[in-house]
């Protein structure tokens, strides 16, 4: 008896689509991939991709968001009560996943052709990383020391897209420790009240 033809449902199509898309982007670059070497490497049409993604700006940026989205479902969701373990284990599982990051954020910087909407992906990212810092710490949305979150999290993500891997690997509570550390100095050290301006 012959076993049944598993089709692929929509979703599952465009998801192998943007695995694909990402790593030709990551091995090539924005300008050495093509739409038609895409679909030649997923096993498609040509017209299959443009039915999910009008030209190669939209697929760029859909891989960018796709893959911002699984990183960020695979962190630890903070409570809000101000742990210390909270934070340390958001923080380890960001280092922990560098290698992620550190694509994720290479793709998205240094593509001049494509600063419309990397500014506000790349914002985007940094927005829902400070939300879940914010929350670990047990801050309200205006709680001055929301600053200093900001402030953190563009440092993190910078050490992220640097460091190279065996400086992380085995030691990501180490830098858990080290960055949670620095959050609560940045946060401890903040003035009392708004800088006046010139």
């Amino acid at each position: 008896m012959r076993k049944p033809v598993l089709r692929r449902t929509h979703s599952e199509r465009e998801q192998q689509i943007l695995d694909i898309a990402a790593r030709l982007f990551l091995e090539r670059g924005f300008e050495g991939m093509s739409l038609s070497d895409l679909a030649r490497e997923a096993g498609v049409t040509r017209n299959l991709v443009y039915h999910y993604f009008p030209n190669k700006g939209a697929v760029f940026e859909a891989v960018l968001v796709h893959r911002a989205e699984r990183l960020l479902e695979r962190l630890p969701e903070p409570e809000g009560s101000d742990s210390a373990e909270d934070l340390l284990a958001l923080i380890e599982s960001l280092v922990r996943l560098g290698n992620e990051c550190r694509a994720i954020l290479r793709l998205s910087l240094g593509r001049p052709m494509r600063k419309q909407f990397l500014y506000a992906h790349t914002a985007w990212a940094k927005e829902q990383l400070e939300v879940r810092l914010a929350l670990a710490l047990g801050l309200s949305p205006d709680d001055p020391a929301q600053r200093a979150v900001s402030a953190f999290t563009g440092m993190l993500l910078h050490f992220l897209m640097d460091a190279p891997e065996e400086l992380c690997r085995g030691r990501e509570r180490e830098w858990a420790e080290y960055f949670a550390r620095i959050l609560r100095e940045m946060i401890e050290r903040l003035p009392v009240t708004e800088p006046k301006p010139f």
